[in-house]
């Protein structure tokens, strides 16, 4: 599970930013102002950093520079909704941030700047038909998080031989199909993904978006 540090001095915008979040199966830790947030860190070490720039008692720019010194391997993303926004989030790049988003942003905008920050190409949000579990698409692999399988299944680019959309079992048409299912995934439309080799060579899940999820999927098949 990734861990993910949120430090903005706006009680409402760290709300915003946790509630997009915390369903996709990322740990959340708030702080309000880089002061805390370095102290957060230490106490429970972050994957990712999402600051906001205008603060009290340590402000981002101080707080990006912290981090970079201290801890290189953690991935930032800086925010901020000033009239110098486009200077300050510029300067935030120059100090090693891997991402920046201009306040106001939607969920979406957050969503894909996280992505990119932590490497993955596609996330899918949890949804009731998945039964509050995470997918998620990197260049090389999958990782389907399901509290099935107790652990993430991550399954690398080069084991997978095919996978295709599978209609609802209620469609009229052969939805069923033999496989290990670790959602509701026969209820609705979703993905069918076989394996050339491994203990579950078939599986069955629901993704958000089951189309998006499988034309992602082929991409990181045909570069592998």
């Amino acid at each position: 599970m990734t861990r993910i540090l949120v430090i903005d001095d706006d009680l409402d915008m760290r709300a915003m930013v946790e509630q997009t979040l915390r369903p996709t199966g990322h740990e959340i830790m708030l702080a309000a102002d880089g002061r805390e947030g370095v102290l957060r860190h230490q106490t429970s070490p972050a994957d990712l950093v999402i600051t906001d720039l205008y603060m009290p008692n340590q402000e981002g720019l101080e707080t990006i520079r912290e981090f970079r010194s201290r801890w290189p391997e953690v991935a930032i993303i800086a925010m901020s909704g000033e009239a110098a926004a486009a200077a300050l989030l510029s300067v935030a790049q120059e100090l090693g941030a891997v991402g920046i988003l201009r306040k106001p942003f939607s969920g979406e905008e957050l969503m894909a700047a996280v992505s990119k920050a932590l490497g993955a190409l596609y996330v899918s949000r949890r949804t009731f038909k998945s039964l509050w579990q995470t997918y998620r698409i990197y260049r090389d692999r999958l990782e389907l998080q399901s509290w099935i399988l107790l652990h993430p299944l991550v399954i690398p680019a080069n084991e997978i031989l095919t996978i295709e959309v599978r209609p609802s079992v209620f469609s009229g048409k052969k939805g069923f199909i033999w496989g290990v299912k670790i959602d509701n995934c026969d209820l609705c439309r979703h993905v069918l993904l076989t394996r050339r080799w491994g203990f579950m060579k078939r599986i069955g899940f629901s993704p958000d978006d089951p189309e998006k999820f499988v034309e992602v999927c082929k991409s990181i098949m045909a570069d592998d």
